[in-house]
């Protein structure tokens, strides 16, 4: 499935210039779906060959190291912060005017359904009119899908190129309308190299990507961060796979809160080394920095959706959202990691953590009755130190329950709180009272906290009948309800206390 969107931005001149050629300043193509960077490289110099070949335009490659934009600098005509973050039409259309071009050139390249697509728009620098057209070809495919990938785009892209020439240029050059090349003929402007045996990568770009990477470190040391910049997209563009220097790149961009293109930069990283663990954390932290914490957690949970197999990634994801308060979603990657790896303890453990944090102690006791059948040989010092940890949650629950009674009853007889409110919160707390008592229940002591652990329990049937009695009390008003509730509620006290 192939199909190649190329966006091309051209400034015209007008009629009036016939006699002259406008100058094309041409930004690299970018990548869009399924577009490998080999084509994306050959989708520019198609670009430039095919405009030059029109006789329309002379056509310069927008390189921050190139002779022009050096100069340009030098002279003060731009800054460097200019040619930082030129990715829009605008910015470029405004580089492009600071610069004194006539044309504006830039490209994205995507890949679907056997076809290649070039999509193309143009715009004056001056007057900012835009034209736009698009033109297709087929792939055919006879033995070499790169080859005829290759033609395809050629193809594309040339045609393309002359409508537009036509439509935008006319009467800059020949008077005659410009035809496009044979497409049979069209990779005689890009050769194709075909070698008889594997050839070894060549070793400058490595290289050259150390050179630049040196350089932007002495920009940084002096301060000089736009041009480190510049450095860094140097090394990036010679090395694609450095995720070193991404990452040190998104940071320079995340720094003056260029947040969309520190995050396109490590998402590249991502596409090019998927198990990162580096570019991984380093693109949550810019999410995070950005207060966008709901998409820091979901690199965690696409990368869980690459290995549904795998409960690991699951559980990390679980425990980002968990951290964040962001309860639910943490519930649906522990549960995902349960059926993923359904013989596993840990997902049950940590949703168990996670409703024990939220006093919801019913859903505590069906995982943990989970957890302990998964579990059977578990080691002692793991279970002591897993009945402490939530038997610790449960006792501070049971005393906020035992606060709020004390207050509830002293508001009530003090006349500061209805009786249909006093009602309901002494309800809600034998509710969930009974519920810390069921999940005491399938709790497991160690050997030498059993005695403790029956105190807990009774603790919390003494208070479950301390709120049934003042219900009672509240429903008939007999003192002996009231007397009865208030006995209970001091021995169920007396449990609190080890």
């Amino acid at each position: 499935m192939l199909i190649i969107s190329l966006v091309v931005v051209v400034l015209s001149v007008g009629a009036g210039a016939a006699a002259e050629r406008p100058v094309a300043l041409l930004f690299p193509a970018t990548a869009g779906e399924g577009a490998p960077p080999a084509i994306v490289t050959e989708a520019t110099q198609a670009m430039k060959t095919y405009l030059r070949q029109t006789g329309k335009a002379d056509v310069i490659e927008f390189d921050p190291e190139s002779v022009v934009i050096r100069r340009a600098v030098m002279e003060h005509r731009i800054k460097p912060d200019d040619l930082v973050g030129v990715t829009t039409p605008d910015a470029r259309l405004r580089l492009g005017k600071l610069l004194g071009v006539n044309i504006v050139v830039s490209g994205d390249v995507s890949i679907t359904d056997d076809r290649v697509t070039a999509s193309v728009w143009l715009a004056n620098v001056e007057t900012r009119k835009i034209w736009r057209t698009e033109s297709s070809a087929g792939i055919v495919d006879a033995g070499d899908n790169d080859r005829a990938t290759s033609n395809a785009l050629q193809s594309a892209t040339s045609s393309v190129i002359y409508q537009l020439a036509n439509e935008a240029l006319k009467g800059v050059g020949a008077d005659a309308p410009v035809t496009a090349p044979n497409p049979q003929a069209l990779t005689t402007a890009v050769p194709q190299i075909e070698p008889t045996e594997p050839v070894a990568p060549a070793a400058e770009p490595a290289a050259a990507a150390d050179g630049y990477l040196v350089q932007a470190e002495e920009f940084l040391k002096a301060g000089d961060e736009a041009n480190a910049i510049l450095e860094y997209r140097k090394a990036v563009n010679a090395d694609p796979a450095n995720a070193d220097a991404r990452i040190k790149l998104a940071r320079l961009y995340a720094k003056r809160k260029m947040y969309s293109h520190a995050i396109d930069e490590l998402e590249r990283a991502r596409t090019l080394d998927p198990e990162n663990d580096s570019v991984r954390k380093e693109l949550m932290g810019i999410h995070e920095a950005r207060g966008t914490p709901e998409k820091a957690a979901e690199v965690l949970a696409k990368d869980a959706d690459k290995n549904p197999k795998d409960a690991s990634p699951r559980l990390a994801s679980g425990d980002y959202y968990r951290d964040k308060k962001m309860f639910e979603e943490a519930e649906e990657q522990y549960r995902l990691a349960a059926q993923a790896d359904p013989t596993n303890p840990v997902p049950h453990e940590r949703l168990l953590l996670l409703f024990a944090s939220q006093s919801m102690f019913n859903e505590c006791r069906n995982q943990l009755m989970l957890l302990q059948q998964l579990d059977k040989d578990t080691d002692p010092k793991v279970i002591a130190d897993r009945y402490g940890q939530f038997a610790s949650l449960a006792d501070q629950e049971f005393k906020a329950l035992v606060d709020q009674y004390d207050k509830g009853a002293a508001s009530f007889w003090s006349r500061r709180s209805t009786r249909e409110y006093y009602y309901d919160l002494v309800k809600g707390i034998g509710i969930r009272v009974e519920s810390i008592a069921r999940f005491l229940e399938v709790l497991k002591p160690p050997d030498d906290l059993v005695t403790r652990h029956r105190r807990r329990i009774l603790g919390c049937s003494l208070m479950s009948q301390a709120c049934a009695h003042m219900l009672r009390y509240l429903e008939t008003n007999k003192t002996s309800e009231r007397d009865d509730a208030t006995i209970m509620a001091s021995e169920a006290r007396k449990q609190i206390t080890p």
